[in-house]
């Protein structure tokens, strides 16, 4: 019976000591009801307000995941000119990591423009899962040329989560992060608006699991000169999860393994004379007192 038990134990203890713990981090980030509006300085000069924005790549939705050790998976794509729909989405078999991103509508249409992002990491290993809608010119902003006497607003709903277990010996950090930055100069000088929104958990960020942040975000650009004005643009929400394993075993495990060194070597201690007092028997002797 004290054999069956201790086996049982040993069972039970290194299927604990093998098991790994594992570290879930997420994020989202958004901007919805995006639109501009222009407003007449002037009436009485006969222009019409108007903008008109230039991009050669056009709108952006990308995702990036990978775990380890060698697993890497990255969607890149792009919409039809400034504010073009476009969608991207990287999620392997195993479901430790995931990425979305999308962007759809119009600002100028009622509804507005959305941007959507989400990414998650959850796995016992380096996990990594990224997601952008970015409103860019590649790696530049967005060109925009503004008619004279005339004042444009970008506005929109933002929203930014982020969400780490914060679990032991894990290095973990998940970030939403959503921006609207116009800039440009006229005659009247240069001129530079952002607005930004940010949702940041995990290591390094205090002891909190979850952060969330949500808000009308709005820049604006005044061209109040006779003469159209050009500037930049850029529109972008960003999530970002990321886990980093422990380099050495987890002190519950290594506290679970030597209780099953330990129960094997009572057990054994307490065999022992009862054997050799068996053997003697055997060959005639008598156990000495």
């Amino acid at each position: 019976m004290a054999r069956k038990l201790v086996a049982a134990t040993a069972c039970l203890v290194a299927s604990l000591a093998c098991a790994e713990a594992s570290a879930n981090t997420s994020a989202s980030a958004s901007l919805s009801l995006l639109e501009i509006q222009l407003f007449d300085l002037n009436p009485a000069d006969g222009i019409t307000p108007g903008v008109s924005f230039t991009t050669t790549r056009g709108t952006t939705a990308s995702s990036v995941v990978s775990y380890a050790p060698n697993f890497f998976l990255y969607q890149m794509n792009n919409g039809v000119g400034a504010f073009g729909t476009v969608e991207a989405n990287a999620a392997p078999p195993n479901g430790a990591v995931g990425g979305s991103a999308s962007i759809s509508g119009s600002p100028f249409a009622a509804g507005g423009l959305s941007l959507v992002t989400s990414a998650f990491a959850n796995a016992t290993g380096n996990t990594l899962g990224s997601s952008g809608a970015i409103l860019r010119d590649g790696p530049y902003p967005e060109s925009f040329l503004l008619t004279p006497e005339t004042r444009m607003v970008i506005s929109a709903a933002a929203t930014a989560t982020a969400t780490a277990d914060q679990w032991p010996m894990y290095y973990e950090q998940a970030t939403g992060n959503v921006l609207l930055q116009l800039a440009g100069a006229t005659s009247d000088g240069p001129q530079s608006s952002m607005a930004q929104l940010l949702a940041t958990v995990g290591d390094g960020y205090g002891p909190s699991s979850f952060d969330t942040a949500s808000g009308d975000l709005s820049v604006s650009f005044v061209n109040a000169t006779a003469s159209s004005s050009s500037g930049t643009f850029v529109g972008q929400a960003m999530s970002y999860a990321f886990t980093l394993a422990p380099a050495v075993p987890e002190p519950a495990n290594g506290t679970l393994l030597l209780l099953a060194l330990g129960a094997f070597g009572l057990y054994s201690m307490r065999r022992r004379p009862r054997a050799s007092a068996a053997f003697g028997a055997k060959r005639g002797m008598r156990p000495a007192d």
